[in-house]
């Protein structure tokens, strides 16, 4: 209970989400992002990803991105096999991937980043698999992020929190007992 009470405050108080790499938009004959000024900070990371059913690759994917808790971005794969969303530097977000009869996804993703003296655009991809709304799931287990992907500054490169994952991991399992 007090885990579940934990996540609840993380998510309403700490979720701050943004991307951008969704539509693009036409001015003055230049294709510029949504959301997007040129005076802006620049994006750090581009988060793309494959998602599975029954190892049928899934498309018409609804991709909302979230920062300060308000949406930030959203649009739909069409028929593309790949969703792509691109991040600024320093800030939390949430990533929330929706199929019609399927389970959403959430991802947090945090581009909190040392500074440096060079700055790189990073990229991470990922492939997982979404399940459908009609299997029997304990209702707990879709309150969690299904994972959290940060900076790692030892890999110097973004990658999935192995801490996270196996916090969460532990506390599914204890739950389950």
């Amino acid at each position: 209970m007090m885990l579940r009470m934990f996540f609840y405050l993380f998510l309403l108080t700490a979720i701050p989400f943004k991307t951008v790499l969704a539509q693009d938009k036409k001015e003055n004959g230049k294709s510029k992002k949504e959301g997007h000024d040129d005076e802006e900070e620049p994006y750090c990371l581009e988060v793309s990803g494959t998602l599975y059913n029954d190892k049928k690759t899934l498309n018409k994917l609804d991709i909302v991105i979230y920062c300060d808790g308000k949406v930030d971005d959203n649009y739909n794969t069409a028929q593309e096999n790949v969703f792509k969303a691109g991040f600024k530097k320093n800030k939390l977000y949430t990533l929330v991937i929706k199929k019609t009869g399927m389970l959403p996804l959430v991802i947090i993703v945090s581009t909190q980043m040392p500074p440096v003296k060079k700055e790189k655009f990073h990229r991470f991809f990922f492939e997982t698999e979404m399940k459908p709304i009609k299997n029997n799931f304990n209702p707990e287990y879709t309150d969690y992020p299904a994972a959290y992907i940060r900076y790692i500054p030892s890999e110097t490169a973004f990658n999935i929190s192995q801490n996270y994952n196996t916090f969460i991991k532990t506390a599914l399992k204890s739950q389950k007992e």
